[in-house]
């Protein structure tokens, strides 16, 4: 039986560089990405005398921070746009594309924590990112 597994060969991940009309900037020589919706909500504890085990509510979900990788490109816009937001600590607009499925695009804002450049012998630079997400995660088609 074949799998129904969606490959990740197109998945992109860009930075809104105009605010109106919303135009983005793919990042250059994007790798990979983890953790996206893997926050999660807070645990208030709600026990009282009355209660026979542990009770709680869940409150508010946390995004979380995703992290990513990509080639190092010193000259793509996608990028310097996200170093130049890591420098000044503002909010960034963020949509990540999955290659294939029902509701392919992600839209986040976050801050960028990490913009870190690794290197080595007989490599190209690396860049590992975090963003740290700021409100929700809004998932649609187009």
């Amino acid at each position: 039986m074949d799998s129904t597994a969606t490959l990740t060969q197109d998945t992109a991940l860009a930075i809104r560089t105009v605010a109106s009309p919303a135009a983005y900037s793919d990042l250059a020589n994007f790798t990979g990405f983890d953790n996206l919706g893997g926050g999660s909500g807070t645990q208030i504890p709600t026990t009282h005398f009355k209660s026979s085990a542990k009770e709680f509510k869940v409150g508010l979900k946390d995004n979380g921070t995703l992290s990513t990788t990509m080639d190092y490109d010193d000259a793509d816009a996608g990028q310097l746009a996200c170093q130049a937001a890591q420098d000044d600590s503002t909010l960034a607009y963020f949509q990540l594309t999955l290659a294939d499925g029902t509701t392919p695009i992600a839209r986040f804002a976050a801050y960028v924590l990490k913009f870190a450049i690794s290197g080595k012998p007989d490599d190209v630079y690396r860049v590992a990112m975090d963003l740290l997400i700021s409100g929700a995660v809004t998932w649609s088609a187009s």
